[in-house]
């Protein structure tokens, strides 16, 4: 999945209406959540920057749940890392997820299974609806 950043649709980087790269982001500040899979986000976010030849703002907020991270990011100019929009992501909080300009890497997704264990009808729906949204 291509990643995004999830953005107030009031950030001074919307009002542009060009793409957003991470050149552009690396001043403002990052919402993470704390301790899941976010740490990757981050370390691959800073290696493209770091790569491109910037540094990031160094502010980071970290937050345990999506109600605060939502909150948050339309009040503010910080942003967060996720794959695409939501349900309620505008109507609730007047934010937009919007792909990285020139970002090259993709999260994949992938799963687990115990070999011999015939998938159960909830996992196989819950795979099918995890591919039609990410494809």
């Amino acid at each position: 999945a291509e990643p995004h950043i999830v953005i107030s649709k009031n950030h001074p980087l919307v009002r542009q209406h060009r793409p957003i790269t991470l050149s552009a982001l690396a001043p403002y500040g990052m919402i993470r959540y704390l301790g899941q899979y976010d740490d990757l986000a981050h370390s691959l976010f800073e290696t493209q920057l770091q790569s491109a030849g910037e540094a990031p703002s160094g502010k980071v907020i970290y937050l345990s749940n999506r109600e605060s991270l939502m909150r948050l990011i339309s009040v503010s100019d910080f942003y967060s890392i996720g794959i695409h929009d939501f349900e309620m992501q505008d109507a609730g909080y007047r934010a937009m997820s919007v792909p990285i300009s020139g970002c090259d890497f993709l999260f994949e997704f992938g799963y687990v299974m115990m070999e011999g264990e015939p998938m159960s009808d909830l996992t196989r729906e819950f795979l099918d609806n995890v591919k039609a949204r990410l494809s």
